[in-house]
């Protein structure tokens, strides 16, 4: 899974601070800017993420914000933009899960309408140590745009699934980023994706994440046989 998907996880935040007050942090604070750089197994840089939360404010009983991100390359060569929502309500947080489909897969089908379904990324109003997580499900239905009639079903109509699973609280402890040095949960999970179509792929990876009360995620790990095949890290911070 390449890295934008971690990034985009990483604003998952720690709904133990949002349950006090969720307009007065960052995910909800109108003009935030959060960069996180993204490496490869050798450690070395393979591009940036810049999300910035474009509008912010109360809705219903609790908060929403619309946010927009843009994954560049290394050498700025190539960049994707999307866009999702983020809510708070009851001290509970809910993500988009469009956030979290991977760069590398909506590039591919950029050419198909794609109408999306799923549940939202949820954590509960309180962290601890030990709890387990909801899971994140979304399917994707995609058909190619203008497609020639005589073109096989299987070439015109695809299927994505990005299932979030197995998701836990595994500790507390304190993280250093170049954005600073933060107490944090450090939360597991095991991302899957599976494509259905002309060629069916699937891939699954565990994810090591950690998650800063009040700011956000901070840094995330993608592993392959215990190694570390790439990994996420907050690097810059703008408030207005």
């Amino acid at each position: 899974m390449f890295r934008p998907l971690a990034a985009l996880l990483l604003l998952a935040f720690s709904p133990a601070a949002l349950a006090q007050d969720c307009a007065s942090y960052a995910l909800f604070d109108q003009g935030t800017e959060l960069t996180y750089t993204h490496y490869d197994r050798h450690d070395k840089e393979v591009g940036t993420t810049t999300t910035t939360v474009k509008e912010a404010g109360p809705a219903d009983d609790g908060y929403q914000a619309q946010l927009h991100s843009v994954q560049t390359d290394a050498k700025a060569t190539s960049s994707h933009a999307v866009g999702y929502t983020a809510t708070c309500s009851g001290g509970e947080l809910k993500i988009d899960m469009r956030a979290f489909v991977p760069e590398e897969q909506m590039k591919a089908f950029g050419s198909y309408d794609i109408h999306f379904e799923g549940s939202e990324l949820q954590y509960p109003a309180t962290l601890t140590v030990g709890k387990t997580l909801p899971d994140g499900k979304l399917t994707a239905d995609m058909t190619m745009q203008d497609a020639a009639p005589a073109m096989p079903a299987a070439m015109t109509h695809q299927t994505m699934q990005v299932d979030l699973v197995d998701r836990k609280v595994v500790a507390a402890e304190p993280i250093t980023t170049p954005a600073g040095t933060f107490d944090s949960y450090k939360i597991t999970y095991v991302s899957r994706i599976a494509v259905k179509g002309l060629v069916s792929i699937h891939s699954e990876a565990p994810i090591v994440a950690w998650y800063v009360p009040g700011l956000g995620g901070v840094k995330s790990e993608t592993l392959h046989k215990g190694n570390v095949r790439a990994s996420t890290v907050l690097t810059a911070l703008k408030r207005p």
